[in-house]
């Protein structure tokens, strides 16, 4: 792989050069214990101690599942406050098996999504506990949780819009709460304090390369968002990358809004805000495809708030057997057609960068291997592949389609 996807080059504080490593620290923090049981295995064997051997390769894949085993434990103990037990698993089955999370946790462990899903859990987990029982250690426990978070993915930040506003649905509601912080605002302040703390490993590796506490690690070019065009239809519903044409299932989410408000005001608010404030974070970012992935990959995250969404869905669906029927078939059918995608984008039949509708459709439904006569039509509908064979309204169309992709 390209070594400029993990590393920037930037002017240090005397004008040189440098190479720096353009992702937090967070995962890394989050791997530790485990590299160090990969070492030691490494050490008590025949394997290199070197990171790479097998040893480190199994106890990666053992710290995701790991983590994603608490994080779904964790979120099973918060939507069972609000629905039945035949709901919330249905919820998590539709998470864990009909989403893109699944592709990422078999095939690539090391990626921050399913890391961010957990530190999510966690830090709605200790917000309720805190809101039922306000104590001084689990508003710490948060802060260094959050810290983590931010950690990860500095966008991840966003998730604060759920945490402070969970639970209230009026003006009234917004009052209690803002008294509450305000009795304990000295331990909000070392909360806050906590925060900070957990950046400055990384602030000292900024430092210790470039000569400077604070830097964009992705660089001028590469660290731009373009606040005034954001790609909404492209990250949902486009052919590229959409969240909904390579998650469908997610749909139902966005259905269960509705079903939300009805049922639980309290916590849609906190949900729907966050969810239209992070889409269009999301949307605006200068690399809106986010490189080579499957599917919209930085909403994975976002799946666990909206799994109240999902929840609120079904929760509507089983009120009536037909209904009931109908939502257990198009789930079977979301879960079977995210299992073949996830297979055809482990084959690169469906593309990581390139994919368009023409593209999608040709190898929909199909198995790999693929025929060499469809993989051919297949290959010319790919985003830029041919452009010298392309038509000049085709040819247009590929550099509107691909817009920013210069910056």
């Amino acid at each position: 792989m390209d070594k400029s996807v993990f590393v920037s080059t930037l002017k240090n504080s005397k004008g040189k050069d440098v190479q720096l490593n353009r992702y937090g620290i967070g995962i890394a923090i989050l791997l530790s214990p485990f590299f160090a049981l990969a070492n030691l295995q490494a050490y008590c064997s025949t394997a290199s101690m070197d990171g790479f051997s097998s040893p480190y390769r199994s106890w990666i894949f053992g710290a995701q599942f790991f983590y994603l085993f608490v994080a779904f434990f964790l979120l099973r103990n918060i939507l069972l406050r609000y629905y039945q037990d035949k709901i919330v698993a249905g919820t998590l089955l539709i998470i864990a098996l009909g989403t893109n999370l699944l592709y990422y946790a078999l095939y690539e462990p090391v990626m921050s999504h399913n890391y961010s899903f957990f530190l999510f859990s966690l830090c709605l987990y200790w917000t309720i506990q805190w809101l039922e029982k306000p104590q001084k250690r689990t508003l710490f426990l948060l802060a260094i949780a959050f810290g983590l978070l931010a950690n990860v993915r500095l966008t991840n930040s966003i998730f604060i819009i759920v945490l402070l506003l969970w639970e209230i649905d009026s003006l009234k509601a917004l009052k209690t709460r803002l008294f509450l912080f305000q009795e304990h605002w000295k331990a909000f302040l070392a909360a806050i304090l906590l925060v900070g703390s957990t950046f400055l490993p990384q602030m000292y590796y900024w430092y210790s390369v470039t000569g400077y506490w604070l830097v964009n690690s992705y660089g001028a070019t590469h660290g731009t968002f373009f606040w005034s065009d954001p790609m909404i239809f492209e990250i949902l519903l486009g052919y590229k990358k959409g969240w909904l044409v390579y998650t469908p299932l997610m749909s139902l989410g966005i259905w269960g809004l509705l079903a939300l408000y009805q049922q639980y005001r309290s916590l849609f608010w906190s949900i729907f805000i966050y969810t239209l404030f992070n889409c269009y974070v999301v949307s605006c970012w200068w690399c809106w495809w986010y490189g080579g992935s499957f599917g919209m990959r930085p909403l994975i995250e976002s799946m666990l708030p909206f799994s109240f969404a999902i929840a609120a869905f079904l929760h509507w669906a089983f009120q009536a057997k037909w209904k009931q029927f109908l939502v257990l078939v198009v789930v079977i059918m979301g879960i079977g057609l995210n299992a073949l995608q996830t297979y055809q984008y482990s084959y690169n039949y469906i593309h990581n960068f390139g994919m368009t509708r023409k593209a999608y459709w040709t190898v929909f439904g199909k198995v790999p291997p693929l025929s060499p006569e469809v993989y051919k039509k297949y290959d010319r509908y790919l985003v830029g592949v041919y452009m010298d064979e392309m038509t000049e309204a085709e040819r247009a169309k590929t550099k509107t389609y691909n817009k920013r992709s210069e910056y």
